[in-house]
């Protein structure tokens, strides 16, 4: 998922589960702002989240 920093969701990359492996995926940033965004990847009890830098 990706976030606003104030913590309003912006999308969802992925839907459901996917299978354990190696993944690639592409992302549209059109109709976003260039701005600090927060990223969140969750797998089992692990949530890991990252900050995005968008520049356009």
């Amino acid at each position: 998922m990706i976030f606003y920093a104030l913590g309003q969701q912006v999308t969802q990359l992925v839907k459901g589960d996917i299978d354990t492996g190696y993944h690639e995926g592409q992302s549209n940033a059109r109709g976003l702002a260039s701005r600090v965004h927060f990223e969140q990847l969750q797998a089992g009890d692990l949530v890991q989240t990252k900050r995005l830098l968008l520049l356009k």
